[in-house]
C-alpha cells in the first residue's frame, strides 16, 4: 500500500480565529442568566434553559444520476427529488437532517442526524426508498467510497462500513508512523481520540482527530486537528496530521473530490480554506501538495464541498458564500492556470454538485432555494445563476445551539 504524506510549499497563512463556540457559550449563559426567575426562597430560583433555535428551511447536499434524475436534501427530513421538469419533495417520515446524499452502482444514499440512512434504488419510482439500521444514533456526515468499499462516517470517529444489506462495525486501532523512518510515534483508538471523521476519499477518511498534547479546555474544536485515515499493513489505520496552516489553533479536513483513476483529480478542502492535492512522488508514494493561495480570505471560512467537471476543473463552495473555479493546471508559483471566484453572496454554500459545466447546481444556507449554474470558458464566468424554489415540509427539530447546523462541533 503506497503511504500518504503531504508537501507543504510558501508561505505561511494569517493565524486563524475560532472562538465562535466560546462566544456562543458566552451567549447561552447570559440569555440563562436573563431569564432566570427570583424569588425571595433561594432554593426556587430556576435557571431555565431556553430553547433550541429551530431547523431553517436549508438544504445541505445535492446529487443525481444525470440531467433529469437530480436528488437534494437538508433540515426537516427535506428531500427532493427532479425529473427534468419539476422539483418535487418526498416525504419519508422522518423530521432528521439530511446531510449528505450519493450514488453508488445503482443506489443512492441518504445520511444525517441521529445515524440515519435511507437507500433507494435508481430507476424505481423516485418517492420510493427504504431505511437502514447503521448501528449508531451518532450524527452522520457523509458516504462515499474508500478502497472500493462503502463507508459512513460522522460525530466521534463512527465508522461504519457497508457489508451487502446491513452496516458492520470497523477496526478501531490507529497508528502514526514517521514518515522518513517508518517507525511508530503514537497510538489513537478511532472512538475516543477522533474528533469527527466527515469525508470519504477512495483514498483516505478525512476529518479531525484529538491532540494528545492539548492542555486547554476542549471547547468545540479546540484542542483538535485536520488528519487523513488510510489503510495500514500492522494496524487497523495509518493516521497523517494534515493542516494548511501550523500557525491556526485548528483546523479540519471538510471536503473531497474522489476518482480512484487519477492522483491528480483527488483534491481536498480544509476549514481554513486551503487546498490539497493528491500526487506521486518520485519513489512512487501518495503525496499531498498544498495549494497557494488560501482559497477563502476570512480565517474560519472553510472550503464546504468540492465538484469536478468533465476538464477536471475544480469547483468549490465555501461558508463564506463563494464559488471558486480552478483550472487542473493551476499553479500560483509557476503563474499557470487560473482559479476564479465566479460567484459571491452572503449566506454559505455547502454543496454542490453537476452533470457538466453547462449544469451544476449548489445548495446552502439559503430559505427555500437551490442554484443552477453553467460557466462559459471562453472568459471563465457565469453564464447566470438561476435560483429555484422549493416547499420545505412543514415539520422540523430543534437544533444544538452547539453545534453547527449541520451537526458538528462548531467552528
Amino acid at each position: 500500500m503506497n503511504k500518504i504524506a503531504f508537501v507543504l510549499t510558501g508561505a505561511r497563512a494569517p493565524l486563524a480565529r475560532m472562538l465562535l463556540t466560546a462566544l456562543c457559550l458566552t451567549v447561552l449563559g447570559t440569555a440563562m442568566l436573563l431569564g432566570s426567575g427570583c424569588s425571595d426562597d433561594e432554593s426556587t430560583v430556576s435557571f431555565p434553559q431556553p430553547p433550541p433555535p429551530q431547523a431553517m428551511n436549508w438544504l445541505f447536499d445535492i446529487y443525481g444520476t444525470g440531467p433529469n434524475d437530480i436528488f437534494a436534501c437538508g433540515n426537516k427530513g427535506a428531500l427532493f427529488h427532479f425529473d427534468g421538469e419539476d422539483w418535487e419533495h418526498i416525504d419519508l417520515g422522518t423530521s432528521a437532517a439530511f446531510v449528505s446524499i450519493w450514488e453508488n452502482d445503482g443506489t443512492m444514499y441518504a445520511v444525517g442526524h441521529g445515524g440515519t440512512i435511507w437507500r433507494h434504488t435508481t430507476g424505481s419510482p423516485a418517492d420510493q426508498w427504504s431505511s437502514m439500521d447503521s448501528g449508531t444514533s451518532k450524527d452522520l456526515y457523509n458516504i462515499g467510497s474508500f478502497d472500493d468499499e462503502i463507508y459512513v462516517c460522522g460525530a466521534e470517529g463512527t465508522l461504519r462500513r457497508l457489508n451487502g444489506s446491513s452496516w458492520a462495525t470497523t477496526p478501531t486501532q490507529i497508528v502514526t508512523r514517521d514518515p522518513a523512518t517508518g517507525d511508530t510515534t503514537a497510538f489513537f483508538v478511532r472512538d475516543t481520540d477522533l474528533s469527527s471523521l466527515l469525508t470519504v476519499n477512495h483514498f483516505f477518511i478525512g476529518g479531525a482527530y484529538k491532540l494528545p498534547d492539548y492542555e486547554g479546555e476542549e471547547v468545540g474544536i479546540l484542542g483538535t486537528d485536520g488528519m487523513v485515515l488510510t489503510n495500514d499493513l500492522e494496524y487497523d489505520w495509518l493516521l497523517r496530521p494534515l493542516r494548511g496552516d501550523q500557525l491556526a489553533d485548528a483546523e479540519w479536513v471538510l471536503s473531497t473530490t474522489s476518482n480512484p483513476l487519477v492522483f491528480e483529480h483527488n483534491f481536498l478542502g480544509t476549514s481554513e480554506g486551503w487546498i490539497f492535492q493528491l500526487a506521486e512522488d518520485e519513489g512512487g508514494d501518495m503525496v499531498w501538495v498544498k495549494h497557494y493561495p488560501r482559497v477563502t480570505i476570512d480565517p474560519g471560512s472553510g472550503i464546504r464541498d468540492m465538484w469536478l467537471d468533465e476538464n477536471a476543473s475544480v469547483y468549490m463552495v465555501t461558508d463564506d458564500g463563494q464559488l471558486v473555479i480552478q483550472s487542473q493546471d493551476y499553479d500560483f508559483n509557476e503563474g499557470t492556470g487560473y482559479r476564479k471566484v465566479l460567484y459571491d453572496q452572503v449566506n454559505a454554500l455547502v454543496g454542490i454538485w453537476g452533470t457538466a459545466s453547462d449544469n451544476f447546481y449548489m445548495v446552502g444556507f439559503v430559505e427555500n432555494k437551490l442554484f443552477q449554474g453553467a460557466v462559459d470558458f471562453s472568459d471563465t464566468t457565469l453564464t447566470g445563476i438561476t435560483e429555484i424554489a422549493v416547499d420545505f415540509p412543514n415539520k422540523g427539530m430543534g437544533i444544538d445551539p452547539f453545534k453547527d447546523e449541520l451537526g458538528r462541533p462548531r467552528f
